[in-house]
């Protein structure tokens, strides 16, 4: 179910649209750890790694955990590149890597995530639709997500679906080391973009990081 926080009091005030990404404007097909074996399965193959798939799920998901008990953060605000580092780390140390350099590594990486989430997902295109009706009255519209995948992956799904010319930015929680579940990614963007709290409207699914956290934040001020 998609939800919006409406802050003012007239829908006519805001000018910026602020929207989810997963189960707002795309859905999977399958579950999201299935994504994960399928980026390992791209590895496995493109690398001749000496790993099953669900083996490399797990280096992925313990790799995860660990950098976000390190930093102190939650793990959808781990950096991107330091989870391709330490995952790279982690394969040599346990000589499971071919001889491959760390960019080689990177852009396999990076392609694997590409490759498998386009795979398993499928536009909404209703609200796509009406965001594009939107956008061409004069809305601007931000994508705000909380991923592991960087910002230049992310701008890719959206080029892959037809929709980034729908975005005046994206933010991603990765990228920002904040996030819309620790509701520390709202003030932040807001800052950035120099738009009062009363002037956007966010669009997601979920109701404490896309509804909750962003009604608290914007009625904060």
């Amino acid at each position: 179910e998609i939800s919006a926080c409406l802050v003012g009091s007239e829908m006519c005030i805001r000018d910026s649209i602020f929207t989810d990404f997963f189960d707002t404007l795309v859905h999977r097909t399958v579950h999201p750890h299935y994504a994960i074996k399928l980026w390992g399965k791209f590895m496995i193959r493109e690398l001749g790694l000496l790993l099953t798939a669900d083996e490399l799920f797990a280096i992925r998901i313990d790799a995860l955990t660990y950098l976000a008990s390190k930093l102190e953060r939650r793990t959808l605000e781990v950096p991107y590149a330091d989870l391709i580092t330490e995952i790279h780390s982690r394969l040599i140390n346990v000589d499971c890597l071919p001889d491959t350099d760390f960019s080689n590594f990177k852009q396999i990486f990076e392609q694997a995530d590409f490759t498998s989430e386009i795979s398993v997902q499928f536009k909404n295109e209703n609200i796509v639709d009406l965001l594009m009706v939107l956008k061409k009255k004069g809305y601007r519209i931000y994508l705000v997500t909380d991923f592991f995948f960087s910002k230049a992956v992310m701008r890719r799904i959206l080029d892959y679906h037809d929709m980034l010319p729908l975005f005046d930015d994206v933010f991603v929680s990765c990228e920002m080391a904040k996030s819309k579940e620790g509701s520390t990614i709202y003030p932040a963007i807001l800052d950035e973009i120099k738009v009062a709290p009363e002037e956007v409207i966010m669009i997601g699914d979920n109701k404490k990081s896309d509804v909750i956290n962003a009604c608290l934040l914007y009625t904060s001020d």
